[in-house]
């Protein structure tokens, strides 16, 4: 099939950059694929992060065009313009936040009118993390012009059908990310006693829930420590002092930047679990990595968490917003020596989460 996928690509950082790569990846093996990714995705104004790009592109393995600009309209109409030269018959757009709507309608519109082909949209977040009426709105006008919707999560498929009656959305389970990511130094294979909290740290992902939990863990498992990866959305401040307030700062490694692709394997190979504390969530590429690297998760049982996470066998899944939840898991987890069992699994499931036949059935709307 002849298809265009329009949403960023690495350079660009995040798990959304990542998620599009790997889609774009696995959709170009057996289709001709065009991928239109972006010149500028935020006005420097808006983005909370300290830099949108790292590094250079990749060698991607398909047709890419850097081309949209999110914030120019007569951008909109030049890429639109340009997906016609290309006559797919699918244009897909990777969704995540109400911001890109205008562009993104615009595209929609203009590609039904100048080709035939069928609009979907990948799902990521249904809703902004941080949702107002405005953006429900918004994303109501965005959803009127897609013919149907691929969810990265089992929860966004109600979602998406609360939000567009009579939506067709199917539900595709991202593969692990072992064939992107380095896997890390097989000698640090044992018992490390480190824990992981890892990605950009916002509100809705609870890292207060998280550190509260740790003197309960420590008082339980004296050696243990807490890796915190990744950059902070605002100021780490109030974080550092909560740190410092309970007296634990050395069992606390805080490491506010984004990650290189390159240092990921050893991050991850250097923890024995990853805790996901999220008060709230739907779609967290998170998991993935930690499935690729085979790593067990604590997660509290929100969205798509649940999804990989198999409470008792891969991880463990808490009530969110409970820090002696999180905090009796991560005992359990090492006391019952849970960590080889459940390490195993999740090697197991990173195999089962590869790509195959029914995903692109369900990318393609035709299972």
């Amino acid at each position: 099939m002849k298809i265009v996928i329009v949403g960023p690509l690495p350079p660009y950082r995040g798990g959304i950059a990542h998620s599009n790569y790997i889609l774009c990846r696995n959709i170009a093996k057996g289709n001709d694929l065009t991928a239109i990714s972006f010149s500028r995705l935020y006005p420097k104004s808006l983005y909370p992060g300290k830099f949108q790009e790292i590094g250079a592109p990749p060698e991607y393995g398909f047709k890419v065009e850097s081309i949209l600009d999110a914030i120019n309209p007569l951008n909109w109409i030049m890429v639109s313009l340009k997906i016609r030269e290309l006559n797919p018959e699918q244009v897909t757009l990777q969704w995540w936040h109400t911001f890109f709507t205008p562009a993104y309608f615009t595209i929609a519109v203009m590609a039904k009118l100048l080709t035939k082909a069928k609009v979907s949209m990948v799902v990521h977040n249904a809703l902004p993390h941080e949702s107002s009426f405005l953006h429900r709105i918004l994303t109501r006008i965005m959803f009127s012009q897609a013919d149907f919707f691929v969810a990265l999560s089992a929860s966004d498929v109600e979602n998406i059908k609360a939000l567009k009656k009579g939506a067709k959305a199917g539900f595709l389970q991202e593969p692990a990310y072992s064939d992107y990511f380095a896997g890390g130094n097989d000698a640090k294979n044992g018992l490390k006693h480190r824990v992981l909290f890892f990605g950009f740290v916002r509100e809705y992902k609870g890292l207060h829930y998280l550190i509260d939990a740790m003197p309960a863990i420590l008082k339980e498992l004296p050696g243990m420590k807490l890796d915190i990866v990744g950059e902070f959305w605002k100021d780490k401040g109030e974080y550092l002092a909560q740190i410092s307030g309970l007296g634990i700062g050395s069992s606390v490694n805080v490491i506010d930047r984004y990650v290189r692709d390159e240092e990921v394997g050893d991050i991850f190979s250097g923890a024995d679990a990853v805790i996901l504390p999220y008060v709230s969530s739907t779609h967290t590429a998170v998991v993935q990595l930690a499935a690729g690297f085979g790593l067990p998760v604590i997660s509290t049982d929100v969205g798509g968490n649940r999804d990989v996470i198999e409470s008792g066998k891969n991880g463990i899944l808490v009530k969110p917003k409970d820090s002696m939840a999180i905090a009796d898991a991560v005992v359990k987890f090492y006391k019952k020596g849970l960590w080889k069992e459940f390490r195993q699994e999740m090697k197991s499931k990173a195999g089962v989460l590869g790509w195959n036949r029914e995903k692109e059935a369900v990318f393609f709307n035709t299972k």
